[in-house]
């Protein structure tokens, strides 16, 4: 009787405390390059960005494929799991990633598969505080499909950065340029500056070590092509 009576008590301890499993950092891959090839004519419409330079370090970040109200965590009340939330994957288990949202109850974690399936489907994972093991809170999931969620882009870590030359049209011969630079998580604009070319002195304009024909110019549209880059040494490489 003694024996059974300890058996319950510990049952109940994991139940309501959660198992703890152990945790690793998720490492970003790495994505550098550009949206151009040199000699090549592309045509944008007013407002679209020319170029895009780009070095970011990105984690993986997927979104619900569908709404779903999941199971509560323990004696917290989770709202529903919707498209519009960004999930990163900060940290992983095994084969699997353990997501989290800023734009949710940011302590809970969810485990899942790179494809987007639930990677334990009786459990959500309590984050807080991130140590050499988190809890797994009970519950049961019960899923109309079982991809919850879908990949997305990723999610920038800090150090990543793009840039990006925007048209912006043509007044008397004169195109305007705005140059846009994000860095860290590219949330905001951290550096603009706008420029202005007056093709009737030259149809070849540059802006630092990116140099750029432009073939036809208008209020709708430009064509062009870039002629030489240097290799983009501007650009940070940490």
């Amino acid at each position: 009787m003694r024996k059974i009576k300890i058996i319950f008590i510990v049952f109940i301890s994991l139940y309501i405390s959660g198992c703890g499993i152990a945790l690793q950092s998720t490492m970003p891959v790495h994505r550098f390059g550009k949206n151009y090839e040199i000699d090549k004519i592309y045509t944008v419409n007013t407002g679209s960005p020319m170029i895009t330079v780009y070095n970011l370090y990105l984690f993986p970040e997927y979104k619900p494929k569908y709404t779903f109200d999941p199971p509560n965590a323990g004696v917290v009340n989770t709202p529903p799991l919707t498209p519009d939330q960004k999930w990163i994957a900060f940290y992983s288990h095994k084969n699997n990633y353990i997501i989290q949202s800023k734009d949710y109850i940011s302590f809970l974690g969810i485990e899942i598969k790179p494809n987007g399936e639930l990677g334990n489907t009786q459990a959500w994972i309590n984050l807080n505080p991130i140590g050499p093991k988190v809890r797994m809170l009970q519950s049961t999931w019960k899923l109309p499909d079982p991809q919850l969620f879908v990949k997305t882009e990723g999610y920038p870590k800090e150090g990543s950065f793009k840039a990006e030359l925007i048209y912006n049209g043509i007044m008397n011969g004169v195109i305007s340029i705005s140059y846009r630079e994000f860095i860290d998580n590219l949330a905001r604009v951290a550096f603009y500056q706008e420029l202005k070319y007056d093709l009737k002195e030259s149809n070849e304009i540059s802006f630092r070590t990116i140099k750029i024909k432009v073939l036809d110019a208008t209020n709708n549209e430009i064509a062009f092509k870039v002629l030489d880059d240097g290799g983009l040494p501007w650009m940070p490489l940490k």
